[in-house]
């Protein structure tokens, strides 16, 4: 891609105007170098000591104070609050530079510009590039069959679109047959912003112009994995083929169970589903764990789950926060 490009936009359900979130483009790369990622660590470890003096009772009094001043506070430390209907991970991605009106304020620039925020962009960053990695290197993934890439919990799904956009920058013939972004989530209107990227970077000019991309969103509980068996079941029957990737989502927030389920599913269609990637939390304690129910698995935690499934590691990245991973099928060939 042209350095230097102008931002695309894309309106959300609320009719806010966000900044589309493009890896490939010079606002929001972020460097790949270990040196910068370890200093990147070490600001947040600082600033999560520095909070930890805090007492608790003090700390969640200032935290409602803030939020009853910020809306994106709010959400944060309220995830079950319907403001911005899922888009609040979304915004603190976005960075300090490219907050929208009206919320950009003083309070908002200074959490999407903590180093937390930037290492969660910094995951989406790691998954999408392991996607793209994939697509590249297996030869099973290549041709005319549609792709397929189901998204549990991804919201707008913009770690999927940005395999796309990384593929398109690099080896675009790949992308060229349909291509069906599919986002399995409980909640529609960070799909229909995803929608509304795919549609804005598909336009003539923009970096998907001629890809052939469709994006659905099917409501999902991760504790029913029917509709997922039946999209799987569906993509089998038509010939296509899959990569599933749940960034800050299933392997992060759902229970042991919940995982074994949708994994043991995803298992008994290993011939049309090549890998499956995700996010999983450290296993130590973060502030971030105040608020939200993460599961602090670890890899050591993690493993032994998945094995049980049937997937094996294949591949994996840090970001200090949490691991980014890539399985396989156990029994599967070597596709990396």
């Amino acid at each position: 891609m042209a350095p230097g490009r102008d931002l695309l936009f894309a309106m959300t359900s609320e009719g806010h105007r966000f900044p589309i979130l493009d890896l490939t483009h010079d606002a929001f790369k972020v460097s790949r170098d270990p040196q910068f990622l370890e200093r990147l660590l070490r600001e947040y470890v600082a600033a999560d000591r520095r909070q930890r003096r805090v007492p608790a009772v003090v700390q969640k009094w200032l935290m409602r104070t803030m939020a009853r001043r910020s809306p994106l506070m709010k959400a944060l430390i309220h995830p079950d609050s319907d403001h911005f209907d899922g888009l609040s991970t979304y915004v603190i991605k976005l960075g300090d530079k490219n907050l929208p009106s009206p919320f950009d304020g003083r309070l908002e620039k200074r959490i999407a510009g903590s180093p937390h925020a930037l290492l969660t962009r910094v995951r989406m960053q790691q998954i999408a590039g392991m996607m793209a990695t994939a697509v590249r290197s297996d030869p099973h993934l290549w041709g005319p069959r549609t792709l397929h890439l189901l998204n549990i919990a991804g919201g707008p799904a913009f770690d999927s679109i940005n395999a796309l956009l990384m593929l398109a920058e690099d080896e675009p013939a790949l992308l060229d047959r349909r291509i069906e972004i599919e986002v399995l989530d409980l909640a529609g209107p960070g799909a229909a912003f995803g929608q509304a990227a795919i549609e804005q970077l598909t336009r003539p000019g923009a970096p998907l112009a001629g890809v052939d991309v469709v994006f659905r969103h099917i409501p999902y509980d991760w504790n029913d994995t029917r509709p997922l068996r039946d999209r799987l079941e569906a993509i089998r029957a038509e010939g296509g083929i899959a990569l599933l990737s749940s960034e800050g989502g299933l392997f992060e927030y759902a229970n042991d169970a919940a995982v074994s389920a949708n994994l043991e599913l995803l298992g008994q269609f290993g011939d049309i589903v090549r890998n499956v990637f995700g996010s999983v939390t450290v296993d130590e304690e973060t502030v971030a764990t105040d608020y939200f129910t993460l599961q602090r698995r670890g890899l050591s935690g993690f493993q032994p789950i998945a094995a049980a499934a049937g997937w094996e590691l294949a591949s994996w990245n840090g970001s200090g926060l949490s691991h980014q991973v890539c399985l396989r099928r156990s029994s599967a060939p070597d596709a990396h």
